[in-house]
């Protein structure tokens, strides 16, 4: 009995440890499989059950908001652009309306084309008493010297060109007038370069004809000839093949005028309408 109680106390202990390394893998065990419970049951994701209806009428809803940015975006461009076209309109009735009026103040100015001609018939007759001679010099000085021709206001017209803003023009009827407008105006801008060689040419030879010191008196280049203080009033040259040359300039610069004038009374005309025609388009008063 002595003998065994040793043994005994072995079994015991061997039994106590076996039992304690058998809990400590037990509770390793269940930390181990709560770590695995607690990383399964996380939160599923919100895209885990998802279904093709969802992701459609997600895709519906982005393409509806891009859409209707695209839409909104336009309109406002729309609203942009019809606001500048207005604004072209309104500025190219201003120059036409300013345009008019000049031309108006132009034509007053015709009665030079008679006053040329009459210094021609003086200059192509073989009569030049001092009367005759003293009426060339008036004629001469006072409408043969220039000619203020018409200037025209483009600003808008090569605004709406050379920016490539003609586009902005929606009416085709209003782009073609304004075209048309556009070319008559470039045929009377050469037509009045012509006119002012001329005239430039008939200046210069009239330096060797008319003796301009007769334009001056006390020290004072005056429009008129003083009778009193010229009597004998004279040419420069009483060659008459000069003075045929010269006559025949003076006629062909008249010719040139008329022509001039036909031309700026179409495009008065033709402004006139435009302007008509913009107002009623666009509803200017």
């Amino acid at each position: 009995m002595a003998d065994n109680a040793p043994n005994n106390h072995v079994d015991n202990a061997n039994i106590s440890e076996a039992a304690n390394i058998e809990g400590n893998e037990a509770a390793i065990i269940n930390q181990n499989q709560e770590k695995e419970n607690m990383e399964v049951h996380h939160p599923h994701s919100s895209h885990g059950n998802k279904k093709f209806k969802d992701y459609f009428l997600e895709f519906l809803t982005l393409f509806i908001a891009v859409t209707m940015g695209f839409f909104a975006e336009n309109i406002r461009e729309g609203k942009v652009e019809r606001h500048r076209e207005k604004e072209y309109i309104e500025s190219m009735v201003k120059e036409l309306k300013a345009d008019s009026l000049q031309i108006t103040k132009v034509f007053q100015d015709t009665i030079v084309i008679r006053k040329l001609d009459s210094l021609a018939v003086l200059l192509l007759s073989n009569q030049h008493s001092s009367d005759v001679v003293r009426k060339m010099y008036q004629l001469h000085y006072r409408y043969a010297r220039g000619f203020e021709p018409m200037t025209f206001n483009r600003n808008t017209l090569t605004q709406l060109k050379n920016s490539g803003n003609m586009r902005l023009i929606r009416k085709q009827s209003v782009v073609e007038s304004m075209n048309t407008l556009d070319n008559k105006i470039t045929d009377i801008n050469e037509q009045r370069e012509v006119l002012k060689e001329i005239m430039l040419s008939s200046v210069k030879n009239a330096f060797s004809i008319f003796d301009e010191s007769y334009f001056i008196q006390n020290g004072i280049i005056t429009g008129g000839i003083n009778p009193v203080l010229y009597p004998g009033i004279k040419l420069l040259t009483n060659d008459k093949v000069q003075l045929h040359k010269f006559g025949a300039e003076i006629s062909f610069s008249s010719v040139v005028i008329i022509g001039y004038f036909y031309m700026l009374q179409d495009i008065y005309e033709y402004q006139n309408q435009l302007i008509h025609l913009l107002k009623k388009e666009y509803h200017l008063e």
